[in-house]
């Protein structure tokens, strides 16, 4: 990427650390999305390595009419975008996971409903989080620079887009639960990936007497005795998702 690209992406990326809500997050993030062309983009969770697939939280500008729809026909289960994302950690193009696909049956069923909605064309960004989790960052356009340095430069933001959502919905979800901060919830999040507390304090720069104060503040806001109950009482009140 030249130099210009490079302080654009430095100044992207500290104002997504400032950006107060998801709203001001996704204005940011398309303003910069438009300069390539890209006339949506969002981030979806999908679920977890090793498990089937389905359609979480999406967060951008999106079809709401198509993500309904991929939705309620379970498309994420059939979809060659979805499931290369699983085994990728490099982005790409709709067109490369069609080609990839073949004439897989269900590729035809899932492409041919996107185009009926839209006939944009596609770029997928995956990101695995650490615990096993796996997102992808979507961008939508009829024009969208899909060169070398365009892809590039649609990889970084999608990758600094998503960690700006994922650490305002854990303030989202901290304001709901005002007993539980973010920094619990984030080390409930590793407790539930099976992390000790040394691990998770490499993980998150925090000494492991730390971590383990965090995760014993947590279990009792929460009214458990042990790290596991913790986890499922966070699950049953919508703080954790794993």
């Amino acid at each position: 990427m030249t130099a210009a690209i490079l302080s654009r992406a430095a100044e992207f990326i500290s104002a997504t650390r400032r950006a107060p809500s998801l709203s001001d997050l996704d204005a940011l993030f398309m303003a910069e999305c438009e300069l390539l062309g890209v006339d949506r983009a969002a981030s979806a969770r999908i679920g977890h390595v090793g498990r089937p697939l389905s359609l979480g939280r999406v967060v951008g500008r999106i079809d709401q009419d198509w993500v309904s729809r991929y939705r309620d026909e379970r498309f994420a289960e059939r979809d060659p975008a979805a499931r290369r994302a699983v085994a990728s950690l490099t982005p790409f193009s709709w067109d490369e996971a069609e080609e990839e696909a073949g004439d897989d049956p269900d590729a035809r069923v899932v492409f041919g409903a996107a185009r009926e909605h839209d006939d944009r064309s596609g770029f997928v960004v995956p990101v695995h989080g650490g615990d096993g989790s796996l997102a992808v960052v979507t961008f939508r356009g009829r024009h969208m620079s899909l060169d070398q340095e365009g892809r590039s430069y649609l990889h970084l933001l999608a990758i600094y887009f998503h960690i700006a959502v994922e650490r305002l919905r854990l303030v989202e979800l901290a304001s709901q639960h005002p007993s539980i901060t973010p920094r619990q919830i984030e080390c409930l999040k590793w407790v539930a990936a099976g992390k000790t507390d040394w691990e998770i304090g490499k993980i998150l720069g925090l000494s492991e007497a730390t971590v383990n104060r965090h995760i014993e503040r947590a279990k009792e806001r929460l009214g458990v005795r042990t790290r596991a109950q913790a986890v499922v009482g966070a699950m049953t009140h919508g703080i954790l998702e794993v």
